[in-house]
């Protein structure tokens, strides 16, 4: 059922000069006269002047008022927000209603203006309007492609980056590496016992060949990036 107290926004014991105020302003609100007779609006001035006409009736007011303390929803707002999820429901069709029209409206609108076009233009006018249409396709194409190639650009610029920051790391390594092997070769020259220079030469070989595949790996990081972007662009 409805609750007219929630209808009209004001509290079950306001007054009757509560009821008429709060009637007042609503049915300004949402005359239809004032919305282009819109249904939702016309829909909710009724409901409006029918929460009014019952409050404002002594009888009718004791009526509903029984009505709603028998109502199980009596004494928590399931009426009205039930109230209130049907208008919030009836003002989203409305607008989707609305925009539905608009939509429809413009479409009219640009079939109309087709249709004149192809009435009065001169074959002239048509291959010009093609013409300046394929242009603007094609300004449109190039464009495309160019923020194609600029974000390529910009991917390969952080490769490349990323790329130096490896090769800035590699490279401290490669000094950690070779302050180590110096520092193996100082200890090879104060050891004097043949059994513990072969295996510092054993440690000094390991060392070298790691520092070969660092430097390899260097110069594929380096050249893998420039290849593909030469190639690309062939």
């Amino acid at each position: 059922m409805k609750d007219y107290y929630y209808i009209l926004g004001i509290e079950k014991h306001a007054t009757d000069e509560q009821v008429k105020s709060a009637y007042k302003k609503l049915a300004v609100k949402f005359h239809p006269d004032k919305n282009n007779g819109d249904k939702f609006f016309e829909e909710r001035f009724k409901d409006i002047q029918e929460a009014y006409e019952t409050l404002s009736d002594p009888i009718l007011k004791r009526n509903h008022d029984a009505t709603l303390k028998n109502n199980t929803n009596y004494g928590n707002t399931n009426t009205g927000k039930a109230y209130e999820e049907e208008l919030k429901r009836k003002e989203r069709e409305h607008q989707e209603e609305l925009r539905r029209q608009q939509r429809e409206h413009e479409d009219e609108l640009r079939q109309k203006e087709e249709e004149l076009k192809r009435k009065y233009q001169t074959p002239e006018q048509r291959a010009a309007e093609e013409a300046a249409m394929k242009k603007e396709q094609e300004e449109q194409r190039k464009q495309q492609e160019n923020n194609r190639k600029i974000a390529e650009l910009e991917r390969l610029n952080y490769r490349l980056k990323k790329a130096n920051s490896e090769l800035a790391e590699l490279n401290t390594n490669v000094v950690t590496k070779t302050d180590e092997i110096k520092q193996i070769e100082h200890d090879i020259k104060n050891i004097g016992y043949k059994g513990k220079w072969k295996e510092k030469e054993k440690e000094v070989d390991e060392i070298a060949y790691n520092i070969l595949i660092l430097c390899f790996i260097i110069f594929l990081l380096i050249l893998i990036p420039f290849f593909k972007s030469v190639i690309e662009r062939v």
